[in-house]
């Protein structure tokens, strides 16, 4: 295989890796061939007692079982199933009362988990309900929430987010991410370059709501997407020093996430796209994809919404008129046949005139017409066409057609993503404007489906 790879990782971008999840409480090791040593570390890692292992069918073949060999005689291996009908196991409600019964049931003192995202918020999740630690072996660079300090779980048809502690230490194996499916790696890059629109609505929340903002957590998610800096066409071959380089910046990704105390750095508006399309496919049975994958195409929609945002003609805005537009007039009814079987699960978050005041419009969109925005955000945001190119030189999905999703249901996900969870995006801001219906539809076109 011919090698496109980047500089290997610098000793200082190492050092840096480690000493921020240090600073956090988080043990990591990254190297190749760390899984020989995996029974003596997590002795390190672990307190003295029953451990339970946790993995699926898939990861119990890459590492669970090598893992499992080097672990005292009394661990316990929890193998999770897909629920019927589904392709793969579901970080759900269901799952986590089950693997806390079988850990508590165990008298389990820690756990660790074998897998990628679901396996991971899982675990836990579940550890967090038993005030147990647990340390994570990732199998595959998909996701950046290895390290975070919250979970995402299917709660009754509805994805919902919770700080639960993150792992007290990762155990990184350079050969088994180097075996990861291709389509893995190029989740694993959509997540993390969601950074480009995530970072934008953080900002833009803080300016317009006085949401928190912890600029030292934005340093580490820059930090995390230099690393994947000119490694895309690499990635696509399955570089061993590219796959290295995309976990690295998936770790600090997590910590900033940690770091902030919510996912706010790296999960914006992208993120709830993705959601709520996962939300559709348990409920309604309708196509999806693995997680980054989505995010990758919608953070391309959103970074489209921003583009029009940033050429919006705010002299222009009469400002009495939007205020009388109210812009979250929808009532239940309307939006109750809008998302059909998940209404009953979207109900408290959606916006609905008695939830979102006149006056709170009003003075968020006051805000918008006298800050200085356009510099922050376009200090976070690159291009539509670069974000296009680098996500399919990686060999990920540009397109929601890509994912499944015909015209009439991407343009669904993302008029209604705002209604999922209570935080303030660019499409709140869209709406307020009363852009929102038209942005989108120039998204769509942009994106080419």
């Amino acid at each position: 295989m011919p090698s496109l790879s980047p500089t290997p990782l610098s000793l200082a971008s190492l050092d840096s890796l480690h000493t921020r999840a240090h600073a956090r409480g988080i043990h990591l090791q990254l190297g190749t061939g760390t899984l020989k040593c995996a029974g003596a570390t997590m002795r390190d890692w672990l307190p003295a007692g029953s451990w339970g292992l946790v993995c699926d069918a898939t990861t119990w073949q890459i590492a669970g079982r090598q893992v499992s060999q080097q672990l005292p005689g009394d661990t316990v291996t929890y193998q999770l199933t897909p629920r019927p009908n589904t392709s793969g196991v579901t970080a759900g409600d269901l799952e986590e009362a089950e693997l806390v019964a079988g850990l508590g049931a165990q008298g389990a003192v820690a756990a660790i988990a074998v897998g990628s995202g679901t396996i991971n918020d899982l675990t836990r999740a579940a550890c967090d309900q038993l005030h147990i630690p647990y340390a994570i072996v990732p199998t595959a660079p998909s996701m950046n929430g290895y390290l975070s300090a919250g979970v995402a779980l299917l709660v009754n048809g509805l994805k919902t987010t919770r700080p639960c502690p993150a792992p007290v230490g990762c155990l990184v194996d350079a050969g088994i991410l180097a075996s990861a499916p291709a389509s893995m790696r190029a989740a694993g890059y959509g997540d993390l370059r969601s950074r480009v629109t995530s970072c934008a609505d953080w900002a833009l929340s803080h300016v317009l709501t006085g949401s928190p903002y912890v600029p030292a957590a934005l340093d580490l998610v820059a930090q995390a997407d230099e690393m994947v800096d000119g490694i895309a066409d690499a990635l696509a071959l399955g570089d061993p020093s590219a796959t290295m380089h995309l976990m690295a910046g998936l770790l600090l990704s997590g910590l900033a996430m940690d770091m902030a105390g919510s996912s706010a750095p790296s999960s914006g508006a992208e993120h709830l796209v993705s959601h709520l399309i996962d939300m559709e496919h348990y409920t309604q049975g309708l196509p999806h994809d693995l997680h980054g994958r989505q995010v990758g195409v919608a953070t391309i929609a959103v970074a489209s919404l921003y583009e029009q945002l940033l050429d919006l003609d705010r002299p222009s805005i009469d400002l009495q008129r939007l205020s009388s537009l109210r812009p979250w007039r929808r009532n239940e009814s309307d939006l109750a046949r809008d998302f059909g079987p998940l209404w009953s699960a979207i109900r408290d978050t959606a916006r609905t005139p008695d939830r979102v005041a006149d006056d709170a419009v009003a003075e968020r969109l006051r805000r918008f017409l006298s800050s200085d925005l356009d510099s922050t955000l376009q200090a976070s945001l690159i291009t539509v066409r670069q974000l296009q190119q680098d996500l399919a030189a990686a060999g990920a999905p540009i397109t929601f057609s890509q994912l499944g999703l015909d015209k009439t249901r991407a343009r669904r996900v993302l008029l209604g993503a705002r209604h999922i969870r209570a935080r303030y995006t660019v499409l709140d801001l869209a709406a307020e404007l009363g852009c929102l219906d038209d942005w989108v539809e120039g998204a769509l076109l942009v994106i080419g489906d």
